[in-house]
C-alpha cells in the first residue's frame, strides 16, 4: 500500500490517475479533503529537469503549479496541482470531430505555448496525454520532463544535431527524426500533427508502432512523414490547419512564431463554427462536458490560471516501485 503524510497526517492515495514509461501519477488527499497530484519518477535527471521547469514557469495560465520536490535515492517525486482527465479519455466525453470544439482547442493550446515560450522554455514532448481538462473544462499542459530552455540569456541557443530523439514518433516533427535540437516551431508542428490526429483518430504513419525496434520505428514513420503533404494530411479538415502546419513547418529554428496570426486563425475558425455545434457534434450530448448548452458567446475550453495557495506540505513516507525502465525512444 502507498500511503502519503501530509501535514502530519497519514493518507492513502486515492488512485492512479497516469501511468508511462517514466513513472506513475497518483491523486491524493489531505485532510481537509484537497487533493493534488503526486508524480513518481525512477529516473533523477528527468524529475529534477521537471521540477526546475515548472518552478520557471510557476504562475504561466495552462500550466499545473508544482509544490515540492521529493528523493528517495531510487525513486524522485514531484507534488503539484491536479489538472483531470486526458483530453483523449473516454470520460472526457469531448468531441473533437466537432470543428468548433477543435479550433477552440486549437488557439487556447496555441495560447499556453506562446505563454511557456515566452519563459524561455521549450515543451519538446507535446502529444494529447499530455493535454488535461478539469470539471470546469480548464485546460493544463503537463509533463516536462524534456522541456529545456532554448535561449542563453537573450540570446537563441545554436542549432546542434544530437545523437538521440526523444518523445513520441507519431508526433515528433520531422526537425527531431534528424536528431536536430528543438525549438518553438517543433512544439507548433507537433500540435498540428496532434489536431489532425484528434479529428481523424489516426495518422499515415500510425502503423509504425507495430515495430519493435525504436531506431526502425522512428525510420520507417520519418520515411511516410517525408512523402505526405501537408494537402494530404489536412484532407477534409477547414484550410485554416494546413494553414497552421505549413506555416508551423516554415519557420526557421531560432524564428519567434506569429503567435497573434495562428491564434487568430482558428479564433475566427472557432466563430464560423459556434452555431453549428450541436448539429456537428456526434457524441458529446450525454457527457458532462456536452456541447449541446454552447452558446455563441461562450467558449468550450477554458485556460487554466493558478490559484495562489500555501503549498501542502506532502511527505513521502515510502517508495514506490515504478515499473517501466527509462527510454528515450517511445
Amino acid at each position: 500500500m502507498f500511503r502519503i503524510e501530509i501535514c502530519g497526517g497519514d493518507y492513502k492515495f486515492l488512485k492512479i490517475i497516469g501511468k508511462g514509461g517514466f513513472g506513475k501519477v497518483y491523486e491524493v488527499e489531505d485532510v481537509l479533503g484537497i487533493r493534488a497530484a503526486v508524480k513518481v519518477v525512477k529516473d533523477e535527471k528527468l524529475a529534477r529537469n521537471e521540477y526546475k521547469i515548472l518552478q520557471i514557469l510557476e504562475g504561466v495560465k495552462g500550466v499545473p503549479r508544482v509544490f515540492r520536490f521529493y528523493d528517495k535515492e531510487t525513486s524522485f517525486a514531484l507534488s503539484m496541482e491536479l489538472g483531470g482527465l486526458c483530453i483523449i479519455d473516454p470520460e472526457s466525453g469531448i468531441d473533437f470531430k466537432n470543428i468548433y470544439v477543435l479550433a477552440d482547442f486549437a488557439w487556447k493550446s496555441i495560447e499556453i505555448l506562446k505563454n511557456i515560450h515566452r519563459r524561455g522554455i521549450v515543451h519538446n514532448d507535446i502529444k494529447p496525454h499530455q493535454f488535461l481538462i478539469s470539471e470546469n473544462r480548464k485546460i493544463f499542459l503537463v509533463d516536462f520532463g524534456f522541456s529545456r530552455r532554448f535561449k542563453n540569456g537573450k540570446f537563441h541557443k545554436e542549432l546542434k544535431v544530437l545523437d538521440k530523439k526523444q518523445g513520441n514518433f507519431l508526433f515528433a516533427s520531422k526537425n527531431c527524426h534528424k536528431g536536430y535540437s528543438l525549438s518553438r516551431r517543433d512544439d507548433l508542428i507537433s500540435l498540428g500533427y496532434m489536431l489532425i490526429y484528434l479529428y481523424k483518430g489516426a495518422l499515415p504513419w500510425e502503423s509504425c508502432g507495430n515495430i519493435n525496434n525504436p531506431a526502425d520505428k522512428w525510420d520507417k514513420a520519418y520515411g511516410i512523414k517525408k512523402m505526405k503533404s501537408v494537402a494530404s494530411l489536412c484532407k477534409g479538415m477547414p484550410s485554416e490547419f494546413s494553414k497552421f502546419l505549413e506555416y508551423s513547418i516554415s519557420l526557421e529554428y531560432s524564428k519567434k512564431p506569429d503567435y497573434r496570426y495562428l491564434i487568430s486563425i482558428f479564433k475566427d475558425l472557432s466563430a464560423l463554427f459556434s452555431s453549428k455545434s450541436n448539429t456537428n457534434s456526434t457524441n458529446a450530448s450525454s457527457s458532462s462536458f456536452s456541447t449541446k448548452d454552447i452558446g455563441l458567446t461562450q467558449t468550450y475550453f477554458q485556460l487554466a490560471e493558478t490559484e495562489v495557495i500555501d503549498a501542502p506540505e506532502f511527505k513521502l513516507r515510502v517508495q514506490v516501485d515504478i515499473e517501466n525502465p527509462v527510454s528515450i525512444m517511445l
